[in-house]
């Protein structure tokens, strides 16, 4: 066997991974900080989405104006 289980290789990483993942845990955003990112994302979309349509309209001004 040259290539390694996919079976054993993944449980020795995530074994080894865990005593330096533990305290990770700790400092994951909470809830409330992600309801925020996802808040502001869905701010910067909206922005985004109301560009495109400005720049749709604006298009097909012109294209009516033409």
């Amino acid at each position: 066997f040259t290539m390694p289980s996919p079976l054993s290789s993944p449980v020795g990483s995530t074994r080894q991974e865990q005593p330096s993942f533990k305290p990770e845990e700790e400092k994951m955003p909470s809830m409330a900080e992600l309801v925020e990112q996802v808040a502001q994302m869905r701010k910067q979309n909206e922005q985004v989405e109301k560009r495109l349509l400005k720049n749709e309209s604006e298009v097909q001004s012109f294209r009516s104006a033409s």
